[in-house]
């Protein structure tokens, strides 16, 4: 099977034929599932040999859930208009899409292609095992300013998940992110995604050969900023089977940043890393520190030593019911 629906065919006398499909207007779910020569969900046939992904979408006012798994030949859900003589795609929105899934697809190459596509009530989002997607998974073409949990795994290829120019109120929801098993990743958070923290509750990190740091403040000027402190919610942070990570931050945040909600760290297999946190961290940030966690691993002190001749800072964790220094 190579497409689910086709919208014009070609009629015996080679004309062409339009198929006015209105059957799925109140489709809530879709899920294609194992389907190896599926190329479209919905295709326009041009030639009796050749197919051109031009979907009507007449299923999208109703979705609420969409999963694409195992669809090897599948390389994307929506393609630009080839028609439109201003070169420019179409603006489409999944008004009622609540929760996005697509894993195992082996020729993915990218979300989106031309189109401006808006995902207002998308919560959920997971994709994984899509090993030719080499661009930026996401970019000023794709809103979700609702979205809350995401979840990427196995992109062998990609090296950055955020393009510098996102749409507006994007990922101001987010409070979970899980990245796993990126060989090329060097990255999670650069400086221009660092305004889209206000409310991430929980970051997982794991198994990412490449990862140096985590958050990168590389292209923002912490000195003259320093004033004006961004606290976020996080309150979990895992990390683990990162073999190059140095440190969490590239440069010390120097008050830019801060933990103030932390509750739970836990640090594993990250050889590389020396310090957990930067030796700007003032005795505040950490008060709601419950659990900390450090096993085989590189890491020799909790915080960076200061420059200079400054006194120490004794620091104090009220809260801490858990705490296990491992190294093996």
């Amino acid at each position: 099977m190579e497409e689910i629906f086709v919208t014009e065919r070609i009629d015996a006398s080679n004309n062409e034929v339009s198929d006015n499909i209105q059957l799925m207007n109140q489709l809530r779910i879709v899920a294609l599932k194992c389907l190896p020569e599926l190329i479209s969900f919905c295709s326009k046939v041009k030639t009796p040999s050749s197919l051109l992904d031009n979907p009507p979408l007449f299923f999208n006012d109703m979705l609420q859930r969409l999963e694409v798994y195992g669809c090897a030949t599948f390389e994307e859900l929506i393609v630009k208009e080839e028609s439109r003589s201003d070169g420019e795609g179409r603006n489409i929105k999944f008004p009622q899409l609540s929760y996005l899934m697509k894993e195992c697809l082996d020729n993915l190459k990218r979300l989106n292609a031309g189109n401006y596509i808006e995902f207002p009530s998308l919560k959920q989002m997971v994709i994984g095992e899509c090993p030719e997607m080499k661009a930026f998974i996401f970019n000023e073409e794709l809103a979700f300013p609702s979205l809350e949990v995401m979840s990427f795994y196995r992109m062998n290829n990609l090296k950055m998940i955020w393009h510098n120019k996102l749409a507006k109120d994007s990922f101001m929801n987010l409070k979970s992110l899980s990245v796993g098993k990126f060989q090329q990743l060097m990255t999670v958070y650069p400086s221009y995604m660092c305004e889209r923290l206000w409310r991430l509750e929980g970051l997982f990190v794991d198994e990412c050969d490449s990862l140096e740091e985590i958050f990168d403040f590389q292209g923002i000027n912490i000195t003259e900023e320093a004033h004006s402190t961004m606290s976020t919610p996080l309150r979990t942070l895992k990390l683990s089977y990162l073999p190059k990570l140095k440190h969490e931050w590239n440069l010390d945040p120097k008050g830019l940043f801060s933990s103030q909600n932390l509750c739970k760290v836990e640090v594993s297999y990250c050889r590389a890393m020396k310090n957990l946190f930067p030796a700007s961290f003032s005795r505040n940030d950490l008060l709601q520190l419950e659990q900390l966690s450090v096993s085989n691993s590189g890491v020799e002190k909790i915080f960076a030593a200061k420059e200079g001749a400054e006194a120490e800072t004794t620091f104090v964790f009220p809260r801490m019911t858990h705490l296990s220094p491992r190294h093996t």
